[in-house]
């Protein structure tokens, strides 16, 4: 059948983490570019009456997208019932060491995608993190959305922070 499939889903993926380099200035919805707008100093602030920090969006997104690539892809070995099967940097680790653990993550999670051969193993069904059995495809599509999602929120975040949320 090919891999067209496969192709158009490692562009989004790529594109909900990176952005897309042929359109510079543009890629505002891009996880990563919207963390890089972020200020380190202010990755532990949340708004009044909110609860979540840019810090936590980052240790959720790099914990999640591990998860699904070992429940989906892998061993099962690793899975947010079972505390510290996940890997993370140490409590108070630099900025830097989230950002790269969130791409290291992604690139796990990316080698998943590129080790499929043909498009109809899209359609396959995998073990999700919930327990259920979801068409692979369901699975990529739920981990490009997760970035989305939370790069939404980290921007939301900056912009109260920073004050142009207009």
């Amino acid at each position: 059948m090919g891999r067209a499939g496969i192709e158009q889903l490692l562009y989004a993926f790529d594109r909900s983490l990176e952005g897309d380099p042929a359109t510079p200035g543009r890629n505002w919805h891009a996880l990563m570019v919207n963390v890089g707008s972020t200020d380190p100093a202010d990755w532990n602030w949340a708004p009044e009456g909110g609860h979540r920090t840019v810090a936590q969006f980052l240790e959720e997104l790099g914990g999640a997208i591990r998860v699904y690539a070992s429940q989906g892809f892998g061993d099962r070995s690793q899975h947010w019932n079972a505390p510290g099967s996940v890997p993370a940097p140490a409590a108070g680790a630099a900025p830097e060491d989230w950002i790269e653990w969130v791409r290291e993550g992604n690139r796990i999670f990316r080698a998943c995608i590129e080790g499929l051969t043909d498009d109809e193993q899209l359609f396959e069904r995998r073990l999700s993190p919930q327990g259920e059995l979801q068409e692979t495809r369901w699975l990529i599509a739920t981990m490009i959305e997760h970035n989305l999602y939370h790069s939404g929120e980290i921007n939301h975040i900056r912009a109260l922070r920073q004050g142009d949320d207009y």
